[in-house]
């Protein structure tokens, strides 16, 4: 059996499994990677899981389990690889003929030679590093939960011959001709230096020649984007799709249905976006994510493959060699840590700005407090009631934590101009980092190759830590680890829209396998192409020669899916495929260790009213700019934690906390109830 086919049977088991409440997609997916290549007895081993529930469980869950059992066994008989297909049926081509003319053209004008024909003595270091047995198992296993659910190199086809996805859905691209759509879209970043309009992109090119869709694109630097959506749709004039809605529009989607702007999905998924109805129904904080409290799918949202861990502590690797110590891993070690880097002369041992000076608030039971503009409420959960760290009747943690953070300021820890460096200019933070004056940061893993080559220290080197803890074995309960949808990568249809059909069969291709295989590494056979065994993603010379948009390899796949403001599934660890080292790799398995997300709250995946977010909205920002006057007066001594600490809660109290509050608790209630 195709690796494909047992993806769709494990997918039906866990949505199985979700019913009868005896596991989770994160479980599920973990114990795919986890069987290796012993695939039949895991086969057989997800079968059993989804035929027999758990007896404590109601007939009801029963009947729906047995029920899901029916269809999975009735689309294991109609799937088959094309090997296998009957005699006399011919498998649909993989691509179009325009698709093909496309690529072809692309890789002649990119040199794009596969890996595996390119000359061995003529790679780049790099090129070998990635390719080399050391990294590919590294990747692997930190890929392996990613891996189990993104398209693999297998193809399926029903006895029609017709092409399956990799959730049983039949690809039946291209729709008869006559079909095209207007769209709004937004260029952000990398790409807006090297195209103005999306229709330059690959991406896009190949998104309609594959479904027959002529898409006209109007797109708008992410600058202007909040301001020409809204004057786009105070105008009356709308084109039939938009994208990068949630994050730009005023208001929130119930809201602009309520208005007449745009129109709910729920009606059309299954006729005319089945690989997006097929993901969504995969998993329940999927759906329930993407489900607004109303009951309608109003967006089809960017959604991750699987969590992953961003960011986390790193040390002077040079220095803890020097001092003969190890990797710290405890608040007390990094404090022992500290107090020799001063002694060693740093001047900034700790490397942060203003508004990012709270560092190991997990260890100390705190939640974060930031948020966009600084500092937010402090939201957070204990099961199913919504707190906040700055509440009268919570905020005693959160002084033992300031406390702890002034004195670090008290020892020299921090840079003494610390309050100078705010805004998103981190050249003064930076500078220090390259100078040698900092030992500890927090940062992503994709930082760890421009400090190494920016570092003016000989020998300079940075090293990642575990998940800081109190006491070790101690385990944190912040992690953002179940945000599986994007609000930048969001995508409507609007009233405006007359070719219904277009509309949601241009986007649903993204959701496709080879729309999200192109979405994610760009075109296969130009920038990417399976090895001869299909286990591997090799890249192209295209990427490594640089020669499609002379950038670096890893922001060349930018330029294929719009900067991230496109909705399709995302593989969140696209980017360790350009590794220079092993260190990414390493960050993501320390970072992972001993933390889970049990008080977490995901307000990105609530839905507030209009009313509700017009409410927070004033309250957060007055409370903002309070917090962020007062906090770092805490941390720097201008405000006493002794004589001043009770007044400021109060008067954050008095501000409205408790009513933004009170508004997440509904939002949440209204969350469970999906």
């Amino acid at each position: 059996m195709s690796k494909k086919l047992f993806a769709l049977l494990l997918s039906i088991a866990m949505l199985v499994s979700i019913l009868a409440g005896c596991g989770s997609t994160g479980t599920a997916a973990n114990e795919t990677a986890s069987a290796g290549s012993d695939v039949s007895g895991a086969e057989e081993s997800a079968v059993e899981s989804a035929a027999a529930p758990s007896q404590e469980v109601s007939e009801e869950v029963q009947a729906a389990a047995a029920e899901a059992t029916e269809e999975m066994e009735e689309v294991l008989k109609a799937a088959m690889p094309a090997e296998e297909l009957p005699e006399g049926v011919e498998p649909q081509p993989l691509m179009t003929d325009a698709t093909a003319g496309i690529l072809e053209e692309a890789v002649k004008a990119a040199n794009a030679i596969p890996s595996e024909e390119y000359p061995e003595d003529q790679k780049s270091d790099q090129w070998k590093f990635v390719e080399s047995e050391e990294y590919q198992s590294g990747m692997k296993e930190v890929r392996a939960e990613i891996d189990a659910v993104m398209p693999g190199s297998e193809i399926l086809y029903n006895p029609e011959g017709q092409l399956l996805s990799s959730k049983g859905v039949t690809y039946d691209y291209p729709l008869d001709v006559g079909h095209s759509i207007t769209v709004f879209s937004v260029n952000r970043g990398l790409t807006s230096n090297y195209v103005s309009d999306f229709s330059e992109l690959i991406t896009f090119q190949i998104a309609s020649s594959e479904t027959g869709i002529d898409a006209d694109f109007t797109t708008v630097s992410g600058e202007a984007a909040e301001t020409q959506m809204n004057l786009i749709f105070a105008s009356g004039d709308y084109p039939d799709v938009v994208s990068y809605f949630t994050a730009a529009y005023s208001g929130t989607p119930a809201s602009a249905y309520e208005n007449d702007l745009i129109v709910p999905l729920n009606d059309y998924l299954a006729d005319y976006s089945p690989n997006y109805k097929a993901w969504i129904e995969t998993s329940e904080t999927y759906l329930k994510s993407v489900t607004s409290d109303d009951g309608n799918i109003y967006c089809w949202y960017g959604l991750n493959a699987a969590p992953s861990v961003e960011q986390g502590s790193w040390v002077r690797a040079d220095l803890i060699d020097k001092f003969g110590i190890d990797i710290p891993a405890t608040v007390s070690e990094m404090e022992d840590y500290f107090a020799l880097c001063k002694n060693e002369g740093l001047s900034s041992v700790i490397s942060c700005n203003a508004y990012g000076f709270m560092i190991f608030n997990d260890a100390f039971d705190v939640p974060s407090l930031s948020a966009d503009n600084g500092f937010g409420a402090g939201l957070y959960r204990e099961g199913d009631e919504v707190r906040s760290i700055l509440s009268p009747d919570n905020a005693d943690k959160l002084k033992t934590y300031m406390e702890k953070l002034h004195q670090w300021y008290d020892d020299g820890y921090y840079a003494a101009d610390l309050v100078s460096f705010t805004g998103m200019d981190n050249t003064p933070v930076n500078n220090l980092i390259y100078n040698g004056e900092t030992g500890y940061m927090w940062n992503g893993s994709g930082h760890y190759a421009n400090y190494v080559q920016q570092a003016a220290v000989e020998g300079w080197d940075i090293e990642p830590t575990p998940n800081i803890v109190m006491n070790a074995g101690d385990t944190t309960h912040y992690r953002a680890n179940d945000v599986i949808k994007t609000n930048v990568g969001s995508i409507v249809m609007t009233t405006a829209c007359e070719d219904i059909e277009a509309a949601c069969r241009y986007v649903d291709w993204f959701y496709s396998d080879m729309g999200i295989n192109v979405t994610n590494y760009g075109p296969q056979g130009l920038t990417w192409d399976w090895s001869s065994d299909g286990q591997t993603r090799l890249f192209s010379s295209a990427v490594y020669a640089d020669e499609l948009f002379g950038l670096a390899s890893a922001p060349v796949m930018m330029m294929y899916n719009g900067s991230t403001t496109w909705a399709s599934i995302a593989d969140s660890l696209y980017n360790l495929y350009y590794g220079s080292s092993m260190v990414p790799i390493v960050c993501q398995k320390l970072w992972a260790e001993n933390t889970d997300s049990e008080k977490y709250l995901s307000t990105g995946a609530l839905s507030l009213t209009t009313d509700e977010s017009n409410e927070v909205s004033a309250i957060q920002s007055d409370l903002n700019t309070y917090l962020e006057e007062s906090l770092i007066k805490f941390l720097i001594g201008d405000l006493s934690l002794e004589d001043d600490w009770d007044g400021f809660i109060g008067t954050v109290d008095g501000m409205g906390l408790q009513t933004v509050v009170d508004i997440y608790q509904d939002a949440y209630d209204r969350y469970l109830a999906r």
